[in-house]
Order: structure tokens, then C-alpha cells, then sequence
């Protein structure tokens, strides 16, 4: 009813230096030591502001908003990784999955037991129905793309589509990206869709 904001703060016992390719770089970023992440509710009328339950090594993230007051989120609380891969094995952190909690953090559930991999970033649409971001590496779909190799997968980061489903977590269907990988532009060039991240929506309903 735009009188609350839910969001998340991330909190780690240590600072460390990111890196990338193996080189170290000066930018600081939270370290691996007592990191968690936890959601937060703000009420604009009172300035109040109260805070879920913290799960040691857990987060929660990406709350939202569902038309019956709950709030959907993703949370890494079950433990789960994603599927062994040929070479690169199977992920050596927590993959996240999608939930729905009451306001206040209590009565969880998990909706995403289809999910093999990972799914994140809910986002409510105008029509009720939630889309997220889900990464697609079961049933070998990680190896319709071999970077050039023999029995290789490609490149898994890049693996996520577009889901939906009502918002209490049924009815799923494919959105965008999962049985087609490339569009054609007005101008006739071909464009990847991959790697589908933080949606939107448009007053005309477009995403």
C-alpha cells in the first residue's frame, strides 16, 4: 500500500580485497568472515523500522512486495548446490531459492522445490504474477553450448531465464529465454538473450 519499504542489508565481520583474474585489487568489498544478510521493513508513517530474525552464514535478499501482504524473497537457507558438471564440479556455495514469509520474517516457505539450480530477484508484476531470475544448468541444458570443447559446458553464469508464477509460487512458466536464445532486431541483427537479471515493468505492461 506504499506505506512500507522492505529491503536488505548485507553485514560481514571483516573486510577484504576484491579480486579479479587472480590479481588482487585495492577496492575493499565484505569479507567472508560472519557474513549474513538480513531483511529489513521500514513503515514511512512512524519511521519504525524493524529487522527479521538473523541466520548465521544465511541471506536473505530481495524482498517483495505480494498482493495479499506477504513478502516474497530469496534466501540461500536451505543449504542447496547446484548440479555436478563435467570438469568445473558442482559450486562450492549455497545456491539461493525463492520464499514467502509473513511481514514480520515468520511462517517461511519454500516455493522454489522446481528450481534445481538457483532462482532469484522476484519482482511483482501489474498483473499479480511474480517473475524472477532462474539458472538454468539441469537436464544438460549447461552443455548446449561447449565453448569449442568436447563435452565441456559453456558458460554457466551466464545460464538464467525468465520464470514467473502466481504468487504463491504455482503455475510456473517459462517467460523469456528459456526455448529461444537469440531475437532479431528491426535492423535484422541477431541479439543473445542470456543472463537475465533485475526486471522491471512499464506502464504499458512491457517488461
Amino acid at each position: 500500500d506504499g506505506t512500507k519499504i522492505a529491503f536488505a542489508v548485507y553485514r560481514s565481520a571483516n573486510f577484504q580485497n576484491a579480486q579479479h583474474d587472480q590479481v588482487k585489487l585495492p577496492n575493499l568489498q565484505l569479507g567472508s568472515s560472519g557474513r549474513f544478510s538480513q531483511i529489513y521493513i521500514y513503515n514511512l508513517k512512524n519511521r519504525g523500522l524493524t529487522k527479521w530474525p538473523v541466520l548465521p552464514g544465511v541471506n536473505d535478499v530481495s524482498p517483495a512486495w505480494l498482493p495479499d501482504g506477504r513478502i516474497m524473497f530469496t534466501s540461500n537457507r536451505n543449504g542447496f548446490f547446484r548440479p555436478l558438471l563435467n570438469v568445473i564440479g558442482t559450486g562450492k556455495r549455497r545456491e539461493p531459492r525463492l520464499f514467502i514469509a509473513d511481514e514480520d520474517g515468520s511462517n517461511v516457505e519454500d516455493i522454489s522445490p522446481h528450481e534445481v539450480t538457483a532462482a532469484m530477484h522476484p519482482y511483482v508484476l501489474n498483473s499479480g504474477r511474480v517473475a524472477y531470475s532462474s539458472h538454468w544448468m539441469s537436464h544438460n541444458l549447461a552443455y548446449n553450448t561447449t565453448n569449442g570443447g568436447i563435452n565441456w559446458p559453456g558458460t554457466v553464469d551466464n545460464m538464467w531465464v525468465l520464470m514467473d508464477s502466481d504468487h504463491q509460487g504455482g503455475d510456473m512458466t517459462a517467460l523469456v529465454g528459456a526455448h529461444k536464445h537469440k531475437i532479431k532486431t528491426s535492423r535484422g541483427r541477431l541479439k543473445t538473450i542470456k543472463a537475465f537479471h533485475f526486471l522491471g515493468q512499464r506502464k504499458n505492461n512491457d517488461i
